[in-house]
């Protein structure tokens, strides 16, 4: 099978978009990938690139994507590991989102001193939205099964006599 049709052939799940990811798209691939491991434990392995306009989108391979959500948001429930996690994001952060959201004329010119902090920092970015989107499907799960429970009245739980209201909240997570 050629590369086009691996590519037509995938299921992908599109993780984040933005002007900044020019930067990415322009990087040794492999290095992302390379932290991704050492931090993690795991990666995506592959993405694919859609350029559109000023920016473009990164896409990853759907069941790749899946279980680094269920192993990082694993990971993010190690308080240890987390502090660790919050604490490095932030400092990455400070460093990188100053240049990035600036003018494109200091982002050129520092481009060689924020580099390498830029590939952690997209390591991090994409660790953190898999985690956080794992999480938050485990609570609307639970929460369903839970509101579920108490708005049927065959199916209450003891000494519940009165259902709830059927009000449901959507939480959209990008």
């Amino acid at each position: 099978m050629d590369i086009a049709e691996k590519v037509k052939n995938t299921r992908w799940h599109r993780d984040w978009a933005g002007q900044e990811f020019l930067l990415q798209a322009s990087m040794d691939v492999d290095a992302n990938f390379d932290y991704m491991r050492e931090f993690i434990g795991i990666t995506h392995g592959a993405y694919l690139l859609l350029l559109d306009g000023d920016g473009c989108s990164g896409n990853y391979p759907q069941e790749p994507h899946e279980r680094l959500s269920l192993v990082a948001a694993e990971r993010a429930r190690d308080p240890d590991f987390l502090a660790h996690w919050c604490s490095e994001f932030k400092n990455l952060s400070d460093r990188v989102l100053p240049v990035l959201l600036g003018d494109t004329e200091e982002l050129l010119s520092r481009l060689p001193e924020i580099y390498p902090s830029y590939e952690r920092y997209g390591t991090y970015q994409i660790a953190c939205k898999a985690a956080f989107n794992s999480l938050a499907a485990d609570y609307n799960a639970n929460m369903a099964k839970i509101n579920f429970a108490f708005c049927n009245i065959g199916t209450m739980p003891a000494g519940a006599d009165i259902p709830l209201p059927r009000e449901f909240r959507q939480y959209i997570v990008d």
